[in-house]
């Protein structure tokens, strides 16, 4: 945000516009214009953090659809734009100005081209209706359009919140503007009328929502942070209301680009399901990182994930106090000019002590904040210096120290016997045998959902027996490009 707050004051102006959408007067505080290029601005950044689908076939898919949606928008000063993005939680969201934005954890949840239309329908709505602006409107001018806050990143612990700053936030705090319940209203009923007006069935909308409802059951932790009821609220009648007015709409004549269900499968066989190794990937308590060539292991026991920019082990029996990160710190070989690069204070180059670790250049220093602690090495690898964290409160340093200390030596480069062990689970559809169980066709194929996840994918009852030749679409794990 600190970055953005100097172009989105530059844009700052109050005027009256009509609303495309409910064709009102409104006082807003970007111009149209502003509001275009800050969103081609944003479009750019989300690309480089989040990535792109290496399916084409969807991308493509996605991208027909939603220009067709598109033509019927009571707004077209804008560029519409559809992108599938390479994050496994299920999401649609947009920008001001155009973009709109398709994970691919969604896409594996879609069963039909309504349900696609009616999701992509919503999200112009909200983009022709300036819903981002108009919530800008009446925050502070540093909320002005994104909703998009540049916090430390707490991903673990309080103490690891505190000491770290993960960047990246752009990602790992993607709830973007978090709409009112008369915004989701109005976007939920436009996007089913766009829907109609494009030749689709608007009651598509309403059962995806339906389906992400279900699917956002299973997480009984609580859905991800990134989920599509965390930035598009779910009110108690939301789905009712959209069946009401979509019943009332008559689709128009045109035909499909997926023309059925077949057709629709198609388009979404070969999509990635889960964890990307683009972007790293865990094997039992190993990390590794095909792209970059290293390969990470944690202590055996702990907890563990991969954020956008860092990998993240937690010891259990801490209390999340105690914990491991590694992130790339910059290209080279010098961990010492790498540190010093981060911006540590003169004090802090004066503790920085150079060493040697497993026959690599490494650099390390030891910082205190309160009642936490933290052993922060540098650490040279194939042409990059990685910053490898432990944090673990002061009183435990000492006990802590060796154990940090092997974590960094545990950082290697990769080597071929871990590339065969790198799979990733990929989209197919398979046939089922007289009186197969969901639960023992995903055991057959070797899937990593559960009979529930399956369930809701292929809208069936996880208990249910199914019929001998009936397709159903689930993850298989298939080995990773470069593995073998």
């Amino acid at each position: 945000m600190r970055r953005l707050a100097p172009l989105l004051l530059l844009g700052l102006g109050p005027a009256c516009a009509l609303n495309p959408v409910s064709g009102r007067p409104e006082l807003v505080l970007v111009s149209g214009a502003r509001e275009r290029a800050l969103g081609l601005e944003q479009e750019a950044v989300l690309l480089a953090e989040l990535g792109v689908s290496d399916l084409a076939t969807a991308s493509e898919w996605v991208a027909a659809v939603g220009r067709r949606v598109a033509l019927h928008s009571p707004r077209q000063d804008v560029a519409y734009r559809f992108h599938v993005v390479d994050l496994e939680v299920p999401n649609a969201f947009a920008l001001p100005g155009g973009p709109v934005f398709v994970t691919r954890g969604l896409l594996a949840l879609v069963r039909s081209e309504d349900e696609l239309g009616g999701v992509l329908g919503h999200e112009i709505a909200h983009v022709a209706a300036r819903h981002s602006v108009r919530q800008a409107t009446a925050a502070t001018p540093l909320a002005v359009v994104f909703g998009l806050p540049a916090a430390i990143v707490g991903a673990v612990s309080r103490p690891l919140g505190t000491l770290v700053a993960l960047p990246g936030a752009l990602v790992s705090s993607l709830a973007l503007s978090v709409y009112g319940r008369e915004q989701e209203h109005e976007a939920d009923r436009v996007g089913a009328e766009l829907a109609a007006r494009a030749g689709l069935q608007p009651l598509g909308l309403a059962d995806l929502l339906e389906r992400l409802a279900r699917e956002e059951a299973l997480h009984r932790e609580g859905p991800p942070p990134l989920s599509f009821f965390a930035s598009h609220p779910k009110t108690p009648d939301r789905m009712q209301r959209v069946r009401e007015h979509a019943a009332k709409l008559v689709p128009a004549a045109s035909a499909r680009i997926a023309r059925d269900d077949g057709a629709v499968l198609a388009r979404l066989d070969g999509l990635l399901v889960g964890p990307s190794p683009a972007k790293g990937v865990f094997v039992a308590d190993d990390f590794f990182h095909p792209g970059l060539g290293f390969a990470w292991r944690v202590p055996a026991g702990w907890e563990h994930a991969n954020r956008p920019d860092a990998v993240i082990a937690v010891d259990p029996a801490s209390g999340g106090r105690a914990a491991l990160l590694l992130q790339l710190s910059g290209e080279g070989d010098d961990p010492v000019a790498a540190a010093a690069a981060e911006g540590l204070g003169p004090e802090h180059q004066r503790a920085l002590r150079a060493l040697e670790i497993g026959g690599r250049p490494a650099a390390q220093l030891e910082l205190t904040r309160g009642g936490d602690a933290a052993l922060l090495t540098w650490l040279a690898l194939g042409g990059r210096v990685y910053r490898v964290v432990g944090i673990c409160p002061v009183a435990e340093l000492g006990a802590r120290h060796d154990a940090f200390l092997d974590a960094t030596r545990a950082l290697r480069e990769l080597a071929p016997a871990d590339r065969r062990r790198i799979e990733a689970a990929r989209l197919r559809v398979r046939t089922s045998a007289a009186g197969e169980s969901l639960a023992s066709l995903g055991e057959r194929t070797g899937s990593p959902w559960s009979s529930a996840e399956i369930a809701v994918a292929n809208d069936l009852d996880a208990a249910a027996a199914l019929p001998a030749g009936a397709k159903v679409k689930l993850p298989v794990p298939e080995a990773w490009p470069g593995s073998t």
